[in-house]
Parts: structure tokens; C-alpha cells; sequence
């Protein structure tokens, strides 16, 4: 076994000690949460996104509303572990945060809800890279609104993949018919592509930073913290296809499957890895944010604390699943030196 296959098999594993039961939440799903369920459609079904910011066509101007169809990847025996197989609340949050952060007529407003942290997810002229994309709904709404090249990757399973092709090609079927084209040209084959990625595959991560030498400007993670054991995993393959110098890492995870995994991220991209640096919060782009999704109200997490403060939270508490089910976190993070990195300066 080499060492990608060794991590392959790693990611597929069940986190004992944070998520067990995942298996019997995903099959009893709509049981569970009387108040609010935190997902949309069913396996292999299509939905329609639309925004009242969100252009008809990457090609449409800003005043033209429009909306995006996609399709939710199918189930079997080999990816059901990967939950890719319904749109999570995460995603669509992080997919309507992309189109208010990057509409023209949103960022250029005066009025104070056009704040530095309210552009946070502004992906316009940038590059995108979607880690555990699932139905890729925030990479398709990125290419929509303008980023330069969006990349999804989800874990190498061919259902997942193939289903991402096809939302794919329905967006540059969208694409070629405002244009008046039949085929596709190289700049759309550029401009939104999928490819798998098996989270710490040294070998995948080299071929995604060979379209992006330098690594890419917005990596968007949504809703894929379910499983604590796969954290460093996600965590190295963030470190090494973020830019370090201008790049950010935008995050909404959903509470459903807990706060103590979700907490447990964050205490891990502070500590980082040696040699690879660390993911902290960019203060500035909002830093660690809450949400309830049903009211829209956000604001600052009250469970967060820094890695660094010497009071790391114990509590493992997972709380009402009620509400837990109604909110989910926001961050944008930065890369860091690692604090051998700098004591060594």
C-alpha cells in the first residue's frame, strides 16, 4: 500500500470519539430535526439556486437576475460515508455570502453592511479551489460571479466526480448559450474544472498546484468537518495549496454533527504543521463568525478561542440538536508562520 493509498483509506475512517452515529443520522435525518432540517433535496435529485444579486450568466450584467441548476451526486455502498449526497445549509450559505461579497452593486454600497468583513467571500478576478465540494454549489456560484478560475475537487470517487462534471457542463451549457456558441472554448475549460483530491495526496495536491503555481487565492470548505480524524489530512492540503501571501481560506461548517468536531478544526489549523505553517483568523474579513440560518442573524462565535490562549475549551457538550441544526460558522483564515518558524526569526 503507498503512501496515497494509506491516506485514501485514512479519510474513509469513522471518528470514533466525535462522530459516531453518522451512519443512522443520515438515515434518519428527517426524523430527527422536528424544527429545521440542514440540508436540501435528496440524493440524486436537482435543485435550482437563484439570489436576487446572482447575474443570469457569467456573461449577463450585474442587473440581470438569474439562477443556477445543478444536480446532488447519487448514493451507494462506497461514498455514502462521504455525505455528499444532499446540499448542506453550509454550502448554501457560503454559495449566498460569495454572491452578496462579490455583486457590484453590494460592495460598492455606503452603507455600513458594505464593512471589510462583509466582503469577505468576494471572489471576483480571484482563484478557487473547493475542497470536499459534494453538489460544488459554491464554486459554480463563484464562476458565476466573476472569480478567474474555479477549481472543485472532491474525494476520488467516480459517482461524486462524474455528478460534478455534469454541473459543470450545465453551467457551460449556460455559458454557451448566452454567447451563441456550441462548443465549449478553452478559456471555459479553464475557467471551471473538476478534479478528485484525496486530502493529504502529496502527488494530487502537486497536480492542482501545477495549474496554479503559487497556490490559489479563495480555498472554499464547506460543510466537510464532520470527521476529527480526517482534520489533519484537510488541514495539509489546505497549507499546501493556499497562497501565502494573499491567499484566504473560507469556511462554513454546519453544527449537526457537533460543535466539539468543528471546535477541534480550528484548534488544529492554529497549531498547524511544522515545516507548513498554520491557519489563523483573518480579523479583518470578520474572523470566527456564527449564523442562524433561519433568521440570518450572525455574529461573533461564543465558543471560539484561540489555540494559543492557554484556556482550550473542554467542553464536549453537542447540545440540543434542535438548535444546533439552525446554526453553523463563518471564518475566513490566513496562513501563518508555525511558531517554530517564528521563534527561529
Amino acid at each position: 500500500m503507498t503512501a496515497g493509498d494509506s491516506r485514501r483509506s485514512r479519510q474513509h475512517q469513522q471518528d470514533d470519539d466525535a462522530d459516531t452515529g453518522l451512519s443512522f443520522f443520515s438515515d434518519s435525518l428527517s426524523s430527527l430535526f422536528d424544527v429545521h432540517t440542514p440540508s436540501r433535496g435528496t440524493p440524486g435529485s436537482r435543485l435550482v439556486y437563484s439570489h436576487p444579486l446572482l447575474p443570469s450568466s457569467p456573461l449577463a450584467s450585474s442587473g440581470s437576475v438569474g439562477s443556477l441548476t445543478y444536480n446532488i451526486p447519487n448514493h451507494d455502498g462506497v461514498n455514502t460515508k462521504l455525505f455528499a449526497h444532499y446540499q448542506w445549509d453550509a454550502g448554501w450559505e457560503l454559495a449566498n455570502d460569495i454572491v452578496l461579497s462579490s455583486s457590484p452593486s453590494f460592495s460598492s454600497s455606503s452603507s455600513p453592511s458594505s464593512s471589510a468583513s462583509s466582503r469577505w467571500a468576494d471572489v471576483r478576478g480571484k482563484t478557487t479551489l473547493e475542497l470536499g465540494a459534494g453538489t460544488g454549489l459554491p464554486s459554480l456560484v463563484a464562476a458565476r460571479m466573476g472569480a478567474r478560475r474555479s477549481v472543485v475537487t472532491d474525494y476520488p470517487d467516480e459517482g461524486i466526480l462524474r455528478c460534478l462534471r455534469g454541473n459543470v457542463e450545465l453551467e457551460e451549457k449556460e455559458r454557451r448559450s448566452r454567447r451563441g456558441d456550441q462548443e465549449s472554448t478553452q478559456q471555459d475549460e479553464q475557467k471551471l474544472m473538476v478534479r478528485g483530491l484525496a486530502w493529504g495526496d502529496e502527488a494530487q495536491e502537486h497536480e492542482l498546484l501545477s495549474l496554479q503555481p503559487g497556490g490559489y487565492d479563495r480555498l472554499l470548505i464547506a460543510d466537510t468537518l464532520w470527521v476529527s480524524s480526517s482534520h489533519p489530512l484537510l488541514i495539509h492540503s489546505i497549507l499546501r495549496l493556499i497562497s501565502r501571501t494573499h491567499g484566504r481560506v473560507l469556511v462554513a461548517a454546519g453544527y449537526h454533527s457537533g460543535i466539539p468536531c468543528v471546535r477541534r478544526f480550528f484548534e488544529a489549523c492554529e497549531r498547524g504543521m511544522s515545516g507548513m505553517g498554520r491557519l489563523v483568523p483573518d480579523e479583518e474579513m470578520g474572523g470566527v463568525r456564527e449564523r442562524n440560518v433561519q433568521s440570518g442573524e450572525t455574529g461573533k462565535c461564543a465558543w471560539y478561542k484561540s489555540a494559543n490562549d492557554g484556556q482550550e475549551d473542554q467542553n464536549d457538550d453537542m447540545g440540543s440538536i434542535e438548535e444546533r441544526a439552525k446554526r453553523c460558522v463563518l471564518a475566513s483564515l490566513r496562513w501563518a508562520p508555525h511558531v517554530e518558524q517564528e521563534q527561529a526569526k
